[in-house]
């Protein structure tokens, strides 16, 4: 999220992720812990942890997995300026994930 910090993480000497791994390295890693957190809530509903409702994370899913992974898996996960709007599809989904996991819960 905060990638733009990282000059000045480095100018303080400090050891954030940013810093000690490359941007790609980060949003690679990223993408592998959503596609296990939306793997988890498919996996619990199916055994019924959580309400039939919850399913409903399978829609943000797909579009992170068009939008955000295999646009980098294509690229080789290199990370450019033009590739705003994929690391926003990341966020969004991710952000719409959860609200759809609450409302999901409740139905």
């Amino acid at each position: 999220k905060d990638l733009k910090d990282i000059s000045g993480d480095r100018k303080a000497g400090l050891k954030t992720f940013g810093v000690v791994f490359p941007p790609s390295r980060l949003l690679f890693v990223s993408s592998i812990l959503l596609i296990l957190y939306y793997t988890l809530i498919i996996i619990f509903t199916s055994i019924n942890v959580f309400a039939v409702g919850t399913f409903l994370v399978v829609i943000p899913f797909l579009i992170f997995m068009i939008g955000t992974f295999l646009h980098f898996q294509r690229k080789g996960w290199k990370l450019e300026s033009s590739d705003y709007g994929s690391v926003r599809t990341m966020m969004l989904t991710t952000y719409t994930s959860l609200i759809l996991f609450g409302i999901g819960s409740i139905l």
